[in-house]
């Protein structure tokens, strides 16, 4: 962190690197560093993390929010308070006490490095504060209407900005078109509201759990006996860790995740094991989340993704075991559970999906199931055959191409991995996009009306057109999957206010209406349409409705011409989807058009002959030495990213060989 070692391997943000990389995220490294640090400046600090103090072991979860707390005189005493009290507890009372320090302190610690600071003094919210689940049945369109918002709302930031912001801005969208009552809207949707009550009650009816045994060492050398050379191997790397330049010490943290991978796998199957088997409950505890936070000092939340995937696997034994072994991350295994679902898919489809996730980048992978998802839903707006007779490779104003293998096939259907073809054409952006694809996302999760000259699956999906009222024909509807999100309790209360408000916005349009009379407007959106169907057939409009109306409302807001940036129509970065082509690279502002052959070595303003970067791999990178990239763009260009001695060759974020060290 503070060499920002991430740089000399081409990368633009520890994010990128820790994700590409290590298989983490960039909050699990500042978390760790933030630790690291406190811990150093702390002897009593890393001593009581492992109870090497005589007292009970903090734990990571505990020993981190202290380190975080930037308090370095009260150790001690949060230190003893950690000891006493919930885990919870602790969080709420750091949270008091930093409300009560000097608001130039918290500005100075809001911006980390922006004053001298160092940049892990402050690894940004808790995921576990106060956090509950909010879970919404919806037709699968809507839930690819929701990702294809998300997008645009990260477009606009110009970031990979986090779920929890998009609903953010979600809701004040919607705040601002109309006033929300979040009083009365602590629903059942809203999973975990009760949950402190339940975990204090539990603490004091057990005592702190003092009936359970201590952690002590009985029994630990039959574990240990089964993972004796990953300890040995361990005890080579803590010798030697912390000395080396960025290489070593990329090559020191890639050995220790190795082994914090075995660890781990064995510890979800424990852990998906006691869930499934409801132990914590026998043990007092609310919930698996629970008993690790407080038992074992795991954070929540990870320890949640982690028997989730666990358990969702079971059903696809390669996966799990590239999975397991670290071949293949547990984000990357996520997206491709999330793809194949929970059904037994065939070896061969199983098989591909490794091969390809052990070369490709979470980037890709990401997109890919944005683009999946589209095709899924039978909808793929920027099909685009690429004309490889012509070497400048002009732009494509209507683009088609024969449908990729996964498009029209049913949502149960596992697909198989995109070309590079169809994977690069979905990437395109043009303003406008997304509320195209939402609203024909709308009309599909309405039964997709279709014109009664033509069939429903025919004619230009991305258009987002309506057909005329009179010839509406309803298709069978979809069958509904689940929103699922993990928010700040507030915030999902006021999502659900907003969801709520606008679904009553739609019912009373609906009602002023009496049903034989025609459309007050000439071309309804999607909401709007199944409002009016939902009323003439008295029913209640279901709650997806008030999410789509929201995610129309949006997308009209922020995708439309007048609000895309300078130059919006130009073509390198419309193909490119306005994002940085450099793999792993997520960044979407500061963007620069790049010559691959320079202007000054002949190179010419074809398309072929041009890619987007963002300033850091236009300036850095490819000026500066840290990437250099060669071919003909889009689809066939090479990427070399890093220095020298840590170089790795990419095509079409996939890598292909690692030259330089491991």
């Amino acid at each position: 962190m503070r060499r920002r070692s991430w740089t000399e391997f081409g990368h633009a943000s520890l994010d990128d690197h820790a994700r590409e990389r290590f298989g983490r995220s960039g909050r699990w490294v500042r978390d760790l560093a933030a630790l690291g640090e406190a811990a150093g400046a702390s002897p009593a600090l890393l001593a009581a993390l492992t109870g090497a103090d005589g007292g009970r072991p903090l734990g990571r979860v505990a020993a981190l929010l202290i380190a975080r707390a930037d308090a370095p005189d009260s150790i001690d005493d949060w230190i003893e308070f950690a000891r006493r009290e919930s885990v919870r507890d602790l969080r709420a009372a750091l949270r008091r006490a930093r409300a009560a320090t000097d608001a130039a302190t918290d500005r100075a610690n809001a911006d980390p490095g922006g004053d001298g600071a160092p940049a892990f003094t402050v690894a940004g919210d808790d995921p576990d504060d106060d956090r509950v689940r909010f879970s919404v049945p919806v037709p699968f369109s809507v839930l690819v209407a929701f990702d294809e918002t998300l997008d645009l709302y990260r477009a606009v930031e110009g970031r990979d900005a986090t779920v929890t912001s998009f609903v953010e801005a979600l809701v004040g969208e919607a705040r601002a078109a109309r006033p929300l009552d979040a009083t009365s809207f602590v629903s059942p949707l809203l999973h975990g509201r009760d949950q402190p009550q339940v975990e204090a009650a539990l603490r004091r009816s057990t005592s702190a759990w003092e009936t359970l045994p201590p952690p002590a060492p009985t029994g630990m050398e039959a574990i240990l006996a089964g993972i004796g050379r990953s300890m040995r191997r361990f005890g080579e790397i803590e010798r030697a860790a912390g000395h080396g330049d960025g290489a070593e010490l990329d090559r020191q943290i890639r050995a220790l995740i190795d082994f914090e991978n075995d660890l781990e796998a064995r510890l979800s199957a424990l852990l998906a094991e006691m869930s499934e088997r409801g132990m914590w409950a026998t043990l007092m505890f609310g919930s698996v989340g629970h008993y690790a936070e407080e038992r074992l000092g795991l954070s929540r939340s990870r320890t949640g993704e982690r028997v989730r995937l666990t358990r969702a696997l079971r059903g696809h034994p390669r996966l799990a075991a590239a999975c397991a072994s670290g071949e293949v991350s547990a984000d990357a295994a996520a997206i491709i559970h999330r793809l194949i679902g929970n059904e037994s898919v065939d070896a061969d489809t199983e098989e591909a999906w490794v091969r390809h996730a052990t070369e490709a980048t979470v980037k890709r992978l990401r997109q890919e199931a944005r683009a999946i998802g589209r095709y899924r839903a039978r909808l793929d707006p920027y099909r685009v055959r690429i004309d490889h007779s012509r070497t400048d490779n002009p732009r494509i104003d209507n683009p088609r191409i024969d449908h990729p293998p996964t498009a029209g096939v049913p949502v149960t259907a596992a697909p198989r991995p995109l070309d590079d073809s169809a994977w690069h054409a979905s990437l395109r952006r043009e303003a406008g996009a997304t509320i195209s694809r939402v609203l024909a996302m709308g009309w599909r999760a309405a039964g997709r009306p279709a014109a009664s000259s033509g069939d429903a699956s025919s004619g230009d999906a991305s258009s987002g057109d309506a057909p005329e009222p009179d010839v509406f024909q309803l298709l069978p509807a979809e069958p509904d999957v689940f929103l699922k999100l993990r928010l700040p309790g507030d915030l999902a209360i006021d999502l659900v206010a907003a969801i709520e408000s606008a679904r009553a916005d739609l019912e009373g349009a609906a009602a002023a209406s009496a049903w034989d009379e025609p459309w007050s407007v000439s071309d309804p959106a999607p909401a709007q349409f199944v409002a009016r169907v939902e009323f003439i057939r008295g029913r209640r409009l279901p709650m997806w409705v008030g999410l789509l109306a929201l995610l129309e409302d949006f997308a009209r807001t922020w995708d439309h011409d007048a609000g895309a940036p300078d130059g919006r129509d130009d073509a390198i970065f419309v193909r490119d989807g306005w994002r940085c082509a450099a793999p792993g690279c997520t960044s979407r502002r500061h963007l620069e058009d790049h010559h691959i052959v320079y202007r000054s070595r002949g190179g010419g303003d074809g398309h072929g002959n041009r890619v987007t970067l963002c300033r850091f791999h236009h300036q850095r990178g490819e000026h500066g030495g840290l990437m250099s990239v060669r071919g003909e763009a889009p689809i066939n260009l090479t990427w070399r990213l890093g220095r020298p001695d840590v170089t790795v060759v990419y095509r079409n974020e996939r890598r292909v060989s690692v030259l330089g060290a491991p």
